[in-house]
């Protein structure tokens, strides 16, 4: 049977190997889906500021609305910038939602951010969950706001609210949060940002190495993605475009650099766990494979 619109169908798959099995359905598109407990998870799912709380209706409800917009699909109503997303058609009226799923007693969901709130970069810390968010009914800012949500508590507290750097890449390292700043005032969307610091409300900007984070030498090869950087100890390790070719770096306590990975071709993810790293490679003569290596 096919899965309700609007839905996502989550199954589990034991590493020992075996069937996957059908875990629970999220009735909302979901993006990230992170663990806080063994009953409590923090995700991000796909909304419509118009209808944000169409994640409560139930089958019928869903069918009904469903046909409303099948009688609509000739034209598509555009009052906010931006309202197109290259791979996803239009965009408008549409936001990325913080959920709080409890497994406890049953499914039970509950949308945290506004309805016209668009949550972007997301990490935890044990039951806290750190976000960027911004918030518009017209046109989008590139300046976002950080806040936590304490899963214990159910309470959410501002963490950064200036509104003067776009905030990316949230990360947490020996209990420290960092994120990639810019505050755009040179090259706008093309300005390289800082990596820096966000405590007692404030922004402490450390370094800005002369190359842009992630990958953005594109492929037309590969389907999908994973995490551009990633935690492992006291290390932050990323991806650095450099030129013509994609680089691993790796980030101490301090934010000097380490070059562990520096050849010719796109990498479009990597994962980090105990002493091995593992990256997605593509060149201009083989195509994906997944290569790891040891972290010195």
């Amino acid at each position: 049977e096919d899965s309700p619109a609007g839905t996502t169908e989550l199954y589990r798959l034991s590493m020992a190997g075996g069937e996957a099995e059908h875990w629970i359905t999220l009735p909302f598109v979901l993006k990230t889906l992170k663990k806080l407990s063994d009953d409590v998870y923090a995700a991000v799912g796909l909304i419509d500021a118009n209808d944000p709380d169409a994640y409560l209706d139930d089958g019928p409800a869903r069918k009904r609305k469903q046909e409303e917009k099948k009688k609509e699909r000739d034209y598509t109503v555009v009052d906010e910038i931006p309202y197109w997303h290259n791979g996803a058609d239009f965009t408008n009226k549409q936001r990325n939602a913080l959920f709080r799923i409890d497994l406890k007693n049953g499914l039970n969901i509950k949308r945290l951010t506004g309805p016209y709130t668009n949550v972007m970069s997301v990490e935890t810390d044990g039951m806290t969950v750190y976000y960027t968010s911004e918030t518009h009914e017209r046109k989008q800012s590139r300046m976002c706001d950080v806040h936590a949500y304490h899963a214990d508590t159910g309470r959410t507290t501002i963490i950064y609210s200036k509104k003067d750097h776009s905030i990316q890449n949230l990360f947490i390292m020996a209990g420290s949060l960092y994120c990639l700043a810019s505050d755009m005032k040179e090259y706008g969307l093309g300005q390289l940002p800082h990596i820096a610091e966000i405590r007692n409300r404030k922004l402490r900007l450390i370094t800005k190495p002369d190359r842009s984070f992630g990958n953005h030498v594109t492929v037309d090869v590969i389907l999908g993605g994973g995490k551009s950087s990633a935690v492992c100890g006291n290390k932050w390790f990323t991806l650095i475009t450099d030129d013509d070719h994609t680089a691993v770096w790796s980030f101490d306590g301090n934010m000097k650099h380490q070059v562990l990975f520096d050849e010719q071709g796109s990498i479009p993810f990597l994962d980090v766990c105990n002493d091995r790293i593992a990256f997605c490679r593509v060149t201009a003569d083989h195509p994906a494979e997944i290569w790891e290596m040891g972290i010195s």
